[in-house]
């Protein structure tokens, strides 16, 4: 989407598999994936001997939310779940999200639409770490991809309030 596409390849597992994993397809991503990735990196595997070509415009791509920034406002989708804690992780870059001029303690009116039932509605606090807020608290913070996230601390946020991800799963955050 924003660095283009000059070339794909169809991995050759038969050639590029961690070896002895032939019989499990369990950890595809370390034994596939990140292990070409790895060999590619190292420069002991030349792109043009990961697989075989494929057509650049026969690649579907997903459609990417932009974040829509207003003057105290910011919208975009929760894109990403984090199943291990149940944290929310939203497209809104932390860029965006600082158009709002957010302090840490700030409290702001979070809104969240699955389709177009609302689903949460609520004032959270900004915080550097989910100690700034008591347990059981929601806590808005930017997560390790430099994005806005939402979290409960010391619960999960998806469960309580029985959020999902995707395109219809918008995220609403005004300064009050």
């Amino acid at each position: 989407e924003h660095i283009g596409i000059k070339a794909v390849r169809e991995i050759s597992e038969l050639k590029n598999r961690r070896e002895n994993t032939e019989l499990s397809y369990t950890f595809h991503g370390r034994d596939v994936y990140a292990y070409t990735g790895a060999k590619l990196a190292s420069g002991h595997l030349a792109f043009e001997d990961v697989g075989p070509e494929l057509s650049v415009e026969r690649i579907i791509e997903l459609p990417v939310v932009e974040t829509l920034v207003e003057e105290n406002l910011v919208r975009g989708a929760v894109d990403i779940l984090d199943v291990r804690f149940g944290s929310l992780w939203t497209s809104i870059k932390n860029d965006e999200f600082n158009t709002l001029k957010p302090k840490f303690g700030d409290r702001f009116e979070v809104t969240i639409f699955n389709n177009d039932m609302l689903v949460y509605q609520n004032q959270v606090t900004y915080g550097k770490s989910f100690a700034d807020v008591r347990i059981g608290q929601p806590i808005i913070y930017i997560n390790s991809l430099y994005r806005v996230g939402l979290a409960i601390n010391q619960g999960s946020f998806a469960k309580a309030y029985n959020v999902g991800v995707g395109l219809q799963c918008r995220i609403e955050i005004k300064k009050i």
